[in-house]
């Protein structure tokens, strides 16, 4: 009778990168190919680095007078579905001539410009912001996150001082 192939498993890609699949339980009772490639000698350690789509075919090794190889088992390496950083959701503090409620010490890109929020989450309002549409977009972290969704939020002119004036001292005491 074949013997039966237990104990091997597989871990989907956990990145971006799609290369940190791997391949556990592979005795030296085992061999294992990649694709349609040759059959190698199991070793009993883990199997790393495999990219996703990758498909290994395990089976227990055929011993000469005594058993025939397992059926083998294919294990196809899953790819990794990063997920995106939440669209922000920035205010303008007009008093403070700030941005709000970012991610504290989170990294964005405003108008394609990187800027990093402060501690509470807040962005300066930059001079050459005023009278624009900002694109505002959370950067991903490039492992397991990508980037958000742009919000647009439009900065107004800051207001023209009108109806002010001086007049200048007229007597000695000033």
């Amino acid at each position: 009778a074949r013997p039966t192939l237990s104990g091997v498993s597989k871990t989907d890609c956990t990145v971006i990168a799609n290369n940190n699949g791997k391949l556990t339980g592979v005795t030296s009772a085992m061999e294992y190919k990649v694709g349609s490639g040759s059959w190698t000698d199991g070793t009993g350690a883990e199997i790393n680095s495999i990219a996703s789509g990758t498909v290994y075919t395990v089976r227990v090794k055929a011993v000469a007078s005594t058993s025939f190889a397992s059926a083998e088992s294919t294990f196809t390496i899953g790819a990794y579905n990063a997920s995106k950083e939440t669209t922000p959701t920035a205010a303008i503090d007009y008093v403070n001539e700030k941005l709000t409620g970012l991610a504290a010490n989170g990294s964005y890109t405003v108008n394609s410009v990187s800027k990093t929020a402060d501690a509470s989450g807040n962005l300066a309002i930059d001079s050459t912001w005023f009278s624009t549409t900002l694109s505002i977009v959370k950067t991903g972290n490039g492992t397991t996150t990508t980037n958000s969704d742009a919000q647009s939020l439009a900065i107004p002119a800051r207001p023209t001082l009108s109806g002010v004036s001086k007049t200048d001292c007229t007597v000695i005491a000033n």
